[in-house]
């Protein structure tokens, strides 16, 4: 838990990303993808991954104080740029 909290303290847009990483984790629980000690990636993984996303996708103009509010379209955005990425991604050579 404390890890993950200092990474939404260093990541570019706290508001949609924790929204963002809410939303994922959720769908990963609901799929039966959350959780280290099942083999799969834990809590502080998703949000590696989603902190990628938002660090990739959002504007590189919008600040911190800028983003504090985002529309329901950006946060949606977000995320079919979350599965898009991560269903094409080649793990072999870039991970």
């Amino acid at each position: 838990v404390h890890e993950t909290e200092y990474l939404f303290v260093h990541v570019r847009s706290p508001p949609i990303f924790q929204h963002l990483l809410t939303y994922i984790r959720a769908w990963a629980q609901r799929v039966g993808l959350y959780g280290r000690a099942y083999g799969y990636l834990s809590g502080y993984s998703w949000a590696i991954l989603c902190a990628h996303i938002c660090h990739t996708f959002l504007s590189p103009i919008k600040s911190l104080s800028s983003i504090e509010h985002f529309s329901i379209d950006e946060f949606f955005s977000l995320v079919q740029q979350f599965f898009t990425t991560f269903a094409k991604f080649n793990w072999l050579s870039q991970s």
